[in-house]
């Protein structure tokens, strides 16, 4: 209920005036919904497969709100506590290419720059990295300045990823 409420609420705006915080919305709305509705497991494959289709999606500088590499407004979804848990559950995939290692990165913090420092609300980047991982994304890669992914999270001051960075991994 509280959904279709808000999605009313953003139709409603969009009548009004359009922003690009509308899209925002619309991609956490859609995002929620497939977490809510249905099979939990459908809503995270859903979450899983949408970062699949572009692992180098990035919370900063991305400026058209329509474009596909724009994470903002899924911040709260990749924040779910029961995602996380699934997503350690799952076994990662063979290494599946560069894109996914620099989709990793930027998840880390890359996509914080210029901006180091303390990073979002919430535990979007452990989303993230943690859906990057079980896609084939290499937790080893490195950036240019072979940073790798803790480095980054430390940059940012992300203590959340470095502490699931840190954490025993079951092969």
């Amino acid at each position: 209920a509280q959904l279709d409420e808000m999605e009313a609420a953003l139709d409603e705006a969009e009548r009004l005036r359009r922003l690009p915080d509308h899209q925002r919305g619309r991609r956490g709305l859609q995002a929620w919904r497939a977490l809510t509705q249905g099979k939990k497991e459908q809503g995270y494959r859903e979450l899983l497969s949408l970062l699949e289709e572009h692992p180098g999606m990035s919370a900063q500088g991305v400026t058209d709100d329509d474009d596909l590499l724009n994470f903002q407004g899924l911040e709260g979804a990749f924040s779910d506590e029961g995602f996380h848990t699934w997503l350690r559950k799952q076994k990662p995939a063979k290494k599946k290419g560069k894109e996914l290692d620099k989709g990793l990165l930027l998840a880390a913090g890359l996509d914080a720059q210029p901006f180091f420092g303390p990073g979002f609300e919430g535990n979007s980047r452990t989303g993230r990295v943690l859906a990057l991982v079980a896609l084939g994304a290499d937790l080893a890669a490195g950036d240019s300045r072979k940073q790798g992914v803790l480095h980054l999270a430390a940059m940012v001051d992300d203590a959340a990823l470095a502490r699931e960075l840190l954490r025993p991994r079951v092969s």
